[in-house]
């Protein structure tokens, strides 16, 4: 087999830069010479920096929610099996499980994963859990609480127990309050961003909370959403498209990306910091080399746990029994092991070694792939189709953020960076 050079060449204000994607460097061109590279990186081994073994675990609480959003993945936080909710036996075998993985490995750190419907309609539940867990784990181990919520229901003893135990939050918000209203409403009918306004005005100075925006026909512009996240204080904030999303919205959202990034290199210069993930993790990569063949660490250093007790890649493949890594009430962490070793054995050495069609491509390394459930809903079933409109999207982030690099000035690189290195999760989870 010949090789195969993976670079992609492009000019920003006259100058000349290549981008190595094989290596996952970037160089300027001196006189048609790439003389020395732009970010000061080693060279690394493909997916070094994701684990293989089980350290994360999500624990989908309750298959209800108090909003009726109508892209919601889940059907509306019922998946198949509406008001189903975990019991504490299944969490504490959960929490046992991964722990019991955690020690082996040697690893520092547990991650606990709260998830639903909505997993703050069992706060009751998710105190006991926490109380397990700190009570269970060494002290060479330190455990990280991680909650997904719709922002709703928040009051001044939930917040200073998220204090108290080391918890980041995720907070689902889309936009401003005409925006999020469309679709993220009450059972009544009633929008819900007040109550989301209320719930990020008591966290945003206790714990670190990450806005999610779940883009969709009503707010494709992207670049106005993310400037109101930021002015409601986050200082991180990701981004995903509904899968169901309109052709014709998906690309008028792909066109706000070039306003977004303009934005954002504008802000960055005038030292108005803030961690847009999606761009971000991009930037790290290539700052500190790092090659992955997987899209993220599901189905390898993490696991979702199913309210009736069954184990799967993420939450999102809940209910399909073809992609469950078995039953949490009869697995042992041998088995656990062996799904993990077999499944990271079928991505293989790169997204390439899974679909030619991605062989000659310039960022490999810095995709890996499709979201498998993504991929699993717009094919036959296959988890590793690629998909075509999410390719070309992927492929203008790149660029885009290949492009932010290099109109930073080195000093605006090393302080930014220095900004993100404070918040290693974004490239490592």
């Amino acid at each position: 087999m010949r090789n195969i050079s993976r670079q992609f060449q492009f000019e920003v204000d006259n100058n000349k830069y290549i981008f190595d994607g094989d290596e996952v460097v970037l160089f300027p061109v001196v006189n048609s010479i790439s003389k020395y590279k732009i970010l000061r990186n080693e060279k690394s081994n493909s997916d070094t920096f994701r684990k293989n073994f089980l350290y994360t675990v999500a624990l989908n609480l309750i298959n209800k929610c108090n909003l009726t959003c109508e892209y919601c993945f889940a059907n509306q936080g019922n998946y198949d099996n509406p008001n189903q909710r975990m019991s504490f036996e299944v969490a504490k075998k959960s929490i046992d499980l991964t722990l019991e993985s955690v020690i082996k490995n040697k690893h520092d750190e547990i991650r606990i994963a709260f998830f639903g419907g909505e997993p703050m309609l069992e706060f009751e539940l998710i105190k006991q859990i926490v109380h397990y867990v700190n009570t269970k784990v060494p002290i060479t181990v330190t455990p990280t609480y991680l909650i997904t919520t719709n922002g709703t229901i928040m009051d001044e003893e939930i917040s200073n127990f998220f204090q108290k135990n080391n918890f980041i939050v995720t907070i689902s918000i889309d936009g401003d309050q005409e925006t999020h209203d469309f679709y993220r409403k009450f059972n009544s009918g009633k929008g819900s961003y007040q109550s989301v306004r209320n719930c990020i005005n008591i966290l945003i100075d206790k714990v670190p909370i990450i806005g999610r925006i779940t883009v969709n026909h009503n707010n494709f512009d992207i670049h106005n959403h993310v400037e109101h996240l930021v002015s409601l204080g986050f200082k991180e904030i990701t981004f995903a498209y509904d899968y169901n999303i309109y052709h014709n919205t998906f690309n008028k959202f792909t066109s706000s990306i070039d306003t977004l990034m303009k934005n954002y290199i504008s802000d960055i210069k005038n030292r108005k910091y803030y961690n847009l993930t999606n761009i971000t993790s991009v930037l790290l990569a290539i700052a500190l080399n790092l090659k992955t063949k997987s899209h993220c660490s599901a189905g390898k250093s993490y696991l979702s746990v199913s309210s009736e007790g069954n184990i799967y890649k993420c939450p999102r493949f809940t209910g399909v029994e073809k992609h469950s890594f078995g039953k949490i009430d009869t697995n042992q962490l041998t088995q656990i092991e062996s799904e993990i070793r077999m499944f990271d054995d079928s991505l293989q050495t790169s997204v390439a070694d899974r679909d030619g069609n991605c062989n000659y491509c310039t960022f490999i390394y810095l995709c890996g792939g499709m979201c498998y459930h993504h991929s699993f809903t717009k094919s036959s079933g296959s988890q590793f189709t690629r998909i075509e409109s999410e390719c070309n999207y992927r492929k203008q982030l790149y660029k885009r953020t290949l492009e932010l690099i290099v109109k930073l000035t080195p000093l605006e690189r090393r302080d930014f960076i220095r900004f993100l290195m404070t918040n290693r999760d974004i490239v490592t989870n």
